[in-house]
C-alpha cells in the first residue's frame, strides 16, 4: 500500500490498491449493492500502475479499475468534463481548433496579466504555466540517412510543448534517423481509456495503426511514454476481434520505442556532447517505469553529457501527481503529491530537473515555480538537444 501515492498521502485503507480488488470482487459476486462508493473510490486512482510494478504477486490492478470504469461508463456515460475531453481529443479539427485558441488565448491574455493570487487550474496555478508553443508542423525531418523514423509527437508535444518536439527530432537526426510526423496524427487515447471510454477509440485507433503502416519504418518513437503505452500495449484491446487491424499492429508493435529507450540503444550513432558542468537530477514518468520497465536508459542519456553531476531525485519513481486528468478532480491531493515532489527536487540543488514526460514535465514546472524553486525543468531530448 505504501508505494500507491494516494494512499501515502491520505493514510485511508478505502483508496489502497487493495480495498479496490476487494470492492470491486464484492461487487461482482453481488454482496455489494450499490455502486455509489465503488466509483467513487475507483475514481480516486492516479492509474500510475505503481502498485503493478511493486506487486510480489503481479496482479493489475489498474486494468481492474480500467475495465469497471468501463463498465459504469457504458451505465452512466461520462460527466461533462470528460464529454468535452472527448469532443476535442476526438476530432483532429476540433482537438487542432482547440489548442490554437487556448494558445491565443493563454499568451496574449491570461499569462500577461499580474496575477498576485493563485488562479487553480486544477492542481495547477495559471500564473506557474509556461506560455504555449506554436503546434508543431507535420514534415519529413531530413533525408538521406540510412534509417527512417516515424514520430508519434503526442497532443501535448504536439500542441503545447513542440521545443521538446523538434529537440526530439533533432537528436534522432542526430543518431541517423530520417524522422517523418504525419499532420493525420490521432490521439493515442490514453486519456478516454483511463477514464473508461475504450469504446470511443476504434476509430483512432485504427487511423493510427494505418499510419504507422503505410511504409516501412526502422522505428515508431514517441517523446512521450504514455503515448507508447497506449500505441504498444492497449492498443490491442481495442482492436481486439478485427483481424485486419489485429495483424497490422502485430506488425508495428516490435518498432515501438520510448525516445530514450530508442537513443540509449543508439548512443554510440550520437556525435560527442557538449560539456556541461551542472548538477542534474532526473523525475521518472510512471508510465516509463511502471509500464514499460524503462530506468536505466534515461540514466544513460544524461551520462553521456561530460560534466554532469548526477543527483538522484529522493523518490524519482513516484508520482508528480499530474495522473493525466487526476489533478483536475482530485486538486488539494494533487497538490500534496507536487509539492512533495518540488522538496524533494530542492533538496538536490540541482540547477537542471529532467523528465522524459510532457505532463509530467509541466508539474514540474508549475511546482518548482510555486515553491520559488530555481531549477530548470526540461525533457532530456531538449537537454540532450542543447549539448549537440
Amino acid at each position: 500500500m505504501n508505494q500507491c501515492p494516494v494512499y501515502r498521502e491520505l493514510k485511508d485503507e478505502t483508496v489502497s490498491p487493495r480495498a479496490k480488488l476487494r470492492l470491486i470482487k464484492a461487487y461482482r459476486e453481488g454482496t455489494l449493492k450499490n455502486d455509489r462508493v465503488l466509483r467513487k473510490v475507483l475514481s480516486n486512482c492516479l492509474m500510475c500502475e505503481s502498485c503493478y510494478r511493486n506487486c510480489p504477486g503481479g496482479l493489475h490492478t489498474t486494468d481492474a479499475i480500467a475495465e469497471m470504469r468501463a463498465e459504469f461508463r457504458d451505465k452512466y456515460g461520462l460527466d461533462w468534463k470528460k464529454k468535452l475531453l472527448k469532443a476535442a481529443l476526438g476530432d483532429k479539427r476540433l482537438r487542432k481548433l482547440s489548442a490554437y485558441w487556448a494558445r491565443l488565448v493563454y499568451n496574449n491574455f491570461i499569462s500577461n496579466v499580474p496575477m498576485p493570487l493563485d488562479v487553480p487550474a486544477g492542481a495547477l496555478s495559471l500564473k506557474n504555466i509556461p506560455r504555449l508553443n506554436k503546434a508543431l508542423k507535420s514534415m519529413t525531418a531530413g533525408t538521406g540517412r540510412t534509417k527512417k523514423a516515424f514520430f508519434f509527437a503526442g497532443c501535448v508535444d504536439r500542441f503545447m510543448f513542440s521545443d521538446t518536439a523538434e529537440a526530439v527530432i533533432k537528436v534522432l537526426n542526430a543518431a541517423g534517423y530520417d524522422v517523418e510526423i504525419s499532420p493525420d496524427e490521432r490521439c493515442c487515447g490514453m486519456p478516454l481509456l483511463i477514464s473508461g471510454d475504450s469504446a470511443s477509440l476504434g476509430k483512432s485507433a485504427r487511423i493510427n495503426i494505418d499510419l504507422m503502416s503505410a511504409k516501412k519504418y526502422d522505428a515508431i518513437v514517441s517523446g512521450c511514454p504514455t503515448c507508447i503505452v497506449a500505441l504498444k500495449q492497449k492498443y490491442a484491446g481495442i482492436i481486439n476481434g478485427d483481424a485486419e487491424y489485429e495483424e497490422k499492429l502485430k506488425k508495428i508493435v516490435p518498432l515501438m520505442s520510448d525516445f530514450t529507450e530508442l537513443v540509449a540503444n543508439n548512443i554510440e550513432s550520437l556525435p560527442p556532447l557538449k560539456e556541461i558542468n551542472s548538477t542534474v537530477t532526473y523525475h521518472e514518468p510512471c508510465h516509463l517505469i511502471n509500464s514499460l520497465g524503462i530506468s536505466q536508459e534515461p540514466r544513460k542519456l544524461i551520462a553521456a553529457a561530460p560534466g554532469t553531476v548526477f543527483k538522484e531525485l529522493p523518490g524519482g519513481a513516484s508520482c508528480c501527481g499530474s495522473g493525466g486528468f487526476y489533478h483536475v478532480y482530485f486538486p488539494e491531493i494533487a497538490r500534496k503529491i507536487g509539492r512533495k515532489k518540488a522538496d524533494n527536487i530542492k533538496s538536490t540543488g540541482a540547477e537542471i530537473t529532467l523528465t522524459a514526460c510532457p505532463a509530467c514535465k509541466l508539474q514540474l514546472i508549475n511546482f518548482t515555480r510555486s515553491a520559488s524553486i530555481k531549477t530548470e525543468v526540461k525533457h532530456i531530448a531538449e537537454f540532450l538537444s542543447e549539448r549537440l
